[in-house]
C-alpha cells in the first residue's frame, strides 16, 4: 500500500483540526437557546436589557462579560436611542466598535431578537472565512499546519469566538489587507483597514503595510501617506459622529501605560496566581499565552526585515504590546491576547517564511493551550433540567429555588426537591396551546406526590425509589410559559451528614409530545 505523502498527511490533519473546532463550538449550541451562551449576559444585565430581548430565548450567567453589550448594539444599532444608555454600560465606548454590530443587524433583517441570535455566532463564520484565508498563506506541510492552527486556536482567537468580540473580525480584515497590499493592491487593502478600524481601532496599525518597501520614489511615498489616511477617514468621521450624538467619549487611558511595565506587571501576577489560584490548568495556559505573546515579540525584534509587509504588521504591533497596560493584561489569558492577534499572525507567516529552527513556532503557539480550554467547558444552566424539540417548537425546562441545583450525568440531569417546587417550562415560538407531558420522577423513599397547573391536579400516585414515567395530559401552555406544583405530603430525609440535604423527590426527565 503507497504510503500517503507529507502535504496529503499536512491536509488531513487541518480537516481533522476543522471537525476537532466544530466539535468544541457545536457544544455550546442549545435547542432553546441557540449559541446565546457566547453573550455572556448575565441576570443584572438581562433585567436592564432592551425591552424586546427580556423575554427573548438568551443564555444567563451569574457573571457577564462584554459580548452582550455589542449584541445590544446590533438589535437597536441607533447609538442615540435613549433605551440603550441604560442597557449598555457606556455606550460610546462600545459603539466605537460597531461594524460586527451592524453586520448582525442587516443579516437578522432589522429584528432585534434576530439580530441578537445572529451575533451570537457570527464570529464561527468569521474564524471559518479566517481558516479559508490563512489555508492560502500558510503552506500545506507540518509547519504550515502548525502555523496555521496556532493562529486559529490561539488564545486570542478562540476567545474572541467564546466571549462574542469583536477581534477576530479585526483579525480578518487585517490578514485580508496584508495579503492584498503583498500583491501590489493597495487599493483594495486600505478599503479593508479602513472598513476594520470600525471593528477595532488599533487595526489602523496596519496601514504599516501600504507604506513602499524600501525609500523608493517620492511620488510612491506621497500615495502611501494618502491611503494611511484614507485608512483613518471611517473611524474619523464615526468618532466625530459619536461625539455629536453622544456624550464626550472616553478615550480608555487605563488601557496603556509606560512602556513594558504591563507586560512585567503580567508576570508577577502569574507567579502570585500560580501559589494563589485553585485553577491551575488556568493559571498555566495563561503564563503560557504570556510567555508565547513574549516569544512571538523576541522573534521579530530579533530579526529584523523592515521591508517585509509582515514584519512591519509584527513590529508596529510589538510596539502596541510594550505600551498596552495592566487593564489590558489582566485576566486569564487578558485582553492582551486578542489585542494582539496580528502579531500572532505576523509571527507565524515569518516563522514558516524564514525556515527557522522548529522550536521557535512551538513556543511562540502555546497559547493555543490557553484557546483550547476556553471553550473545553460548556457551562450548565445552574437550575436547568433539560431542553429539547418538541412539535410546540424548542423549549427548556427550570426549577425553582424550592429545589436543589441540576446535577448532571452522562445522558441525563435530574434535580431532588425536598417536599414543594415548581417546575417551568418555556416553549419558542411563544404560542398558547396545550401539550402533553411525560415526566421521569422517582422517590427517596417510597411517597405521595401530586402534580398540579394552577390549583388542577394533573397527577396524583405514588413514587418508588426508582425512576417511573408519568403521562400528563392537556398541560396549557400560555404565551409560551407554563409552570408545574409538585408537592408531597411526606417530609424529606437527610441524604447522609456529609451533604446534609433534604431530600423527598427528584424529577430526571421531561419530554414533551
Amino acid at each position: 500500500m503507497p504510503s500517503l505523502r507529507p502535504e496529503t498527511l499536512s491536509r488531513l490533519a487541518r480537516v481533522a483540526l476543522l471537525v476537532f473546532f466544530a466539535w468544541l463550538t457545536g457544544r455550546f449550541w442549545h435547542p432553546y437557546y441557540g449559541f446565546t451562551r457566547f453573550l455572556q449576559m448575565d441576570e443584572d444585565s438581562m433585567a436592564h436589557t432592551l425591552p424586546e430581548l427580556r423575554t427573548a430565548p438568551i443564555f444567563l450567567y451569574e457573571d457577564g462579560y462584554d459580548g452582550h453589550y455589542y449584541a445590544q448594539l446590533a438589535a437597536r444599532p441607533a447609538v442615540n436611542d435613549p433605551a440603550l444608555r441604560g442597557a449598555i454600560d457606556n455606550v460610546g465606548y462600545r459603539a466605537r466598535r460597531i461594524l460586527l454590530s451592524w453586520t448582525a443587524w442587516a443579516a437578522g433583517g432589522g429584528d432585534p431578537v434576530a439580530a441578537v441570535r445572529i451575533y451570537a455566532w457570527l464570529n464561527l463564520v468569521i474564524w471559518a472565512g479566517l481558516a479559508a484565508l490563512l489555508g492560502r498563506i500558510f503552506p500545506h506541510d507540518w509547519r504550515g499546519t502548525l502555523t496555521w492552527a496556532g493562529v486559529l486556536f490561539s488564545a486570542g482567537a478562540l476567545h474572541s469566538v467564546r466571549l462574542a468580540l469583536t477581534d477576530l473580525l479585526a483579525l480578518l480584515l487585517v490578514a485580508g489587507a496584508t495579503v492584498l497590499a503583498e500583491r501590489n493592491r493597495r487599493g483594495p487593502a486600505t478599503a479593508l483597514l479602513g472598513l476594520g478600524g470600525l471593528a477595532r481601532e488599533t487595526v489602523l496599525l496596519g496601514a504599516v503595510t501600504l507604506l513602499p518597501p524600501g525609500k523608493g520614489p517620492r511620488a510612491d511615498w506621497l500615495r502611501a501617506v494618502g491611503r494611511v489616511g484614507l485608512v483613518a477617514v471611517p473611524l474619523v468621521l464615526w468618532l466625530l459622529y459619536l461625539r455629536l450624538r453622544l456624550n464626550p467619549i472616553q478615550p480608555g487611558l487605563h488601557n496603556f501605560a509606560l512602556p513594558v511595565t504591563g507586560w512585567a506587571a503580567k508576570w508577577t501576577e502569574m507567579w502570585r496566581r500560580l501559589h494563589t489560584e485553585p485553577d491551575q490548568y488556568l493559571t498555566l495556559t495563561t503564563l503560557l499565552a504570556h510567555f508565547a505573546l513574549t516569544v512571538q515579540a523576541l522573534f521579530i525584534i530579533s530579526r529584523p526585515k523592515p521591508q517585509d509587509n509582515w514584519w512591519r504588521l509584527g513590529a508596529v504591533y510589538v510596539g502596541l504590546m510594550l505600551f498596552l497596560g495592566p487593564a489590558v493584561w489582566e485576566g486569564h489569558p487578558g485582553a492582551a491576547s486578542r489585542v494582539l492577534l496580528p502579531l500572532t499572525l505576523a509571527f507565524n507567516v515569518l516563522v514558516v517564511r524564514t525556515r527557522v529552527p522548529w522550536l521557535w513556532p512551538v513556543l511562540g503557539n502555546l497559547s493555543l493551550l490557553s484557546g483550547v480550554l476556553m471553550l473545553w467547558q460548556v457551562p450548565p444552566g445552574r437550575h436547568e433540567l433539560t431542553a429539547g424539540w418538541s412539535p410546540a417548537g424548542s423549549y427548556v425546562v427550570h426549577t425553582d429555588a424550592h429545589w436543589y441545583e441540576t446535577e448532571a450525568g452522562r445522558t441525563r440531569s435530574w434535580a431532588w426537591c425536598a417536599q414543594e417546587g415548581a417546575l417551568r417550562l418555556d416553549f419558542q415560538p411563544r404560542r398558547s396551546e396545550a401539550v402533553n407531558l411525560q415526566v421521569a420522577v422517582k422517590g427517596f423513599t417510597p411517597r405521595r406526590l401530586e402534580i398540579r397547573q394552577g390549583g388542577r391536579v394533573l397527577w396524583r400516585g405514588d413514587l418508588a425509589p426508582r425512576a417511573q414515567w408519568i403521562h400528563l395530559f392537556g398541560v396549557a401552555v400560555t404565551d409560551g410559559h407554563a409552570q408545574l406544583e409538585f408537592a408531597s405530603p411526606t417530609p424529606p430525609l437527610t441524604e447522609n451528614a456529609a451533604s446534609g440535604r433534604e431530600l423527598g423527590f427528584a424529577v430526571y426527565e421531561v419530554k414533551v409530545e
